[in-house]
């Protein structure tokens, strides 16, 4: 009897916990925000199956209560959607950016590339930025239908892959992976923090939608996804997609009206489709 009372309050101590985790995002404890929220179900219900018998019952209940590309094939897949505005993340050479951008628009067709991240658009691209070491290209794209925005196509530093939480350096790791995030966020959206033009936001950003390393996108932005997303819509990987890493954001001049995680063929990310209205 007392061990299932441990194990209920031990379960309790877990959501707290976890709850204030999602909340508060304190740097340090940045590893428990990598995975979505859902996942900290397992270990919570573990631990209150043990303690659901008797007058324990109720207690219990109560506890319980762009996607990224890494070649010209991959690249290519994007054809069969005839979008108007690419942006990928590992991106090909300039040689295979410049022969996907005329088979999507022919000859209206234009592209910025950026070593890794680059963006392709259907109309003009005046560019701002596109430094090759950068982990990011900023251009403003305009469309054939004079529609204007400020596009930038991103990917954020990897994600560090070690499980050993039991060491001082996981901890101090993730830590630091996720102020060096916040601070190519800042890097990226300073050039446009202040100004009133329509904006699009999109690509690899290696933490989820929530994490707090994107909290300068949500001062003028929203995650589409959470607002139109249809289905799954995690991409990592593309096999299997536990993590919403791909991610399109974009300021209120624009009503999203479905987004979708795509399985792709010769990526390790799913594809992100946005289907975005101008209001």
């Amino acid at each position: 009897m007392r061990r299932r009372k441990w194990r209920l309050a031990a379960s309790a101590a877990v959501c707290v916990t976890i709850s204030a985790c999602y909340c508060w995002q304190p740097d340090w404890l940045a590893p428990f925000t990598l995975v979505p929220a859902w996942c900290w179900l397992v270990p919570a219900i573990a631990l209150t199956g043990y303690g659901i018998s008797g007058r324990h019952k109720l207690w219990s209940v109560a506890v319980l209560t762009l996607w990224a590309v890494a070649n010209p094939r991959a690249a290519a897949e994007v054809l069969k959607w005839k979008p108007d505005i690419v942006l990928l993340q590992e991106s090909p050479s300039r040689r295979h950016l410049d022969r996907l951008s005329r088979e999507l628009f022919e000859a209206d067709g234009t592209s910025l590339w950026g070593g890794d991240t680059a963006i392709l658009a259907k109309g003009h691209i005046q560019r701002h930025e596109a430094d090759h070491s950068s982990h990011f290209v900023h251009a403003t794209v305009v469309l054939p239908n004079d529609l204007s925005a400020d596009v930038i196509s991103v990917r954020l530093s990897p994600l560090i892959f070690r499980l050993d939480f039991w060491m001082r350096g996981f901890w101090i790791d993730h830590r630091n992976k996720r102020i060096r995030h916040r601070q190519q966020i800042l890097e990226a959206m300073q050039p446009i923090r202040t100004t009133a033009t329509p904006l699009i936001v999109g690509g690899d950003f290696n933490a989820p939608p929530g994490d707090a390393a994107l909290a300068p996108l949500r001062e003028r932005l929203y995650d589409t996804f959470r607002v139109a997303g249809i289905g799954w819509g995690s991409t990592g990987t593309n096999h299997y997609p536990l993590f919403r890493v791909d991610q399109i954001w974009v300021s209120r001049h624009f009503r999203a009206e479905s987004v979708t995680a795509q399985k792709t063929i010769h990526s390790d990310h799913r594809m992100v489709l946005c289907d975005l209205i101008v209001e």
